[in-house]
């Protein structure tokens, strides 16, 4: 399967944004993007670093299908039910684990700067624009896209 995005590191091969970004959060403990095994806060990354592919990313695709589906059916509830949890997540400028920035943000905030600027699917919530511009304001936010820039150049 050609996807992207992908990730080589020496033999080990993987796709899919959360298992890349899990993989490097693991790789660099360094960089503490995840709480180790063990830490209290590790259930509750695990939970928004999976929220993504769970909930947003559905949500995304009913609002563009134009299709409403009844709330009981959908595991994730409906769009506006989405965007309101992350909503009120993130809504006193704090990060999916609080004051601790992870890759549960590098995951929900890349979906959500998408949503808001590329999709157009996210409008008149502030504190979902605000998030977004905090997580797209970070340098390597800014890195990865001059990387792209020069790419796609």
């Amino acid at each position: 399967m050609m996807k992207v995005p992908a990730l080589e590191d020496g033999e080990v091969r993987l796709a899919e944004s959360g298992a890349i970004c899990a993989y490097v959060a693991e790789r660099a403990p360094q960089a503490q993007l995840a709480p180790p095994v063990g830490d209290p806060a590790r259930g509750r990354y695990l939970h928004w670093m999976f929220f993504d592919a769970a909930c947003v990313e559905p949500a995304y695709t009913e609002r563009l299908a134009n299709v409403a589906l009844p709330a009981r059916a959908a595991g994730w509830g409906s769009f506006d039910r989405v965007m309101s949890v992350i909503e009120d997540l993130v809504s006193d400028g704090s990060w999916a684990l609080g004051e601790r920035f992870s890759a549960a943000d590098v995951m929900l905030g890349s979906n959500i700067w998408y949503g808001i600027h590329l999709l157009g699917v996210i409008k008149n919530r502030p504190a979902l624009e605000a998030y977004s511009a905090r997580c797209s304001a970070r340098p390597a936010f800014l890195r990865a896209e001059a990387v792209e820039a020069a790419a796609a150049a």
